[in-house]
C-alpha cells in the first residue's frame, strides 16, 4: 500500500492542466532539438561528429531553436563554453594537417580539454605544435586524457606550468547536444 501512494500522487500530478502536456512533450522538445542540431551541422560539408564547433554554430542554431520555440533567448552562457575563435585551439590547428591531427584528439574522450590545457601553459603552445608535427603525437594527449597515470601527470604538470582548464567547456556537436538538454529540460 506504501508504494500506491506516491504512484497515486504522481498520477494526479500529472493530470493537473498542463502537467500532462509538460511531461509528454520534454522528450518532444529534445528530439526537436537533436533535429535542429543535426541539421546544422549536415549543412557544413565534411563535418564530423568530432570536429571542434564554433561559437558561431552555438549563436546560429539558437537563433533556430529560439524560432521553433524551443529557446526564449540566445543562452549566452553556452556560447561562452565554446572555444572563441581566436584561441589557441583554432589558431594553431587550422588546415588540413591540423584538422587530421584535431580529429584524432576529438575522437579521445576529454582530448580537447587536454590539449586546451596544455596550451595555456606559457611552454605549451609550442609543446601542442610539436605534438601535432609528430607522428603518433595525438598519443600523448589520448594518454594524459585517459590513463590513471596521465591524469596524474597532467594534474603535476598543470600545478608546474600554471595551465588551466576550462571545466564545463563545449567541444563538440555532442557536447553542444548534452548542454542544450540540460538547458532546455530545466
Amino acid at each position: 500500500m506504501g508504494k500506491q501512494v506516491p504512484l497515486i500522487f504522481a498520477v494526479f500530478f500529472l493530470t493537473l492542466p498542463g502537467r500532462a502536456a509538460e511531461a509528454e512533450t520534454k522528450p518532444q522538445n529534445l528530439g526537436l532539438m537533436r533535429e535542429v542540431v543535426d541539421l546544422h551541422f549536415s549543412a557544413q560539408p565534411g563535418f564530423q561528429a568530432t570536429d571542434l564547433i564554433h561559437r558561431r554554430d552555438v549563436e546560429e542554431i539558437a537563433a533556430d531553436l529560439i524560432s521553433v520555440g524551443l529557446l526564449a533567448e540566445p543562452p549566452q552562457e553556452l556560447t561562452k563554453r565554446v572555444p572563441a575563435d581566436d584561441s589557441f585551439l583554432r589558431q594553431q590547428f587550422a588546415g588540413q594537417n591540423g584538422q587530421r591531427f584535431m580529429r584524432k584528439v576529438g575522437a579521445v574522450q576529454g582530448g580537447y580539454a587536454e590539449l586546451e590545457k596544455l596550451g595555456t601553459g606559457p611552454q605549451g603552445r609550442g609543446a601542442a605544435r610539436t605534438l601535432q608535427a609528430a607522428k603518433g603525437g595525438h598519443e600523448l594527449i589520448e594518454y594524459l586524457a585517459t590513463t590513471p597515470h596521465g591524469k596524474q601527470l597532467s594534474r603535476q604538470m598543470s600545478r608546474v606550468t600554471g595551465a588551466k582548464s576550462r571545466p564545463g567547456a563545449i567541444y563538440t556537436k555532442q557536447d553542444l547536444l548534452a548542454a542544450l538538454a540540460e538547458l532546455i529540460s530545466q
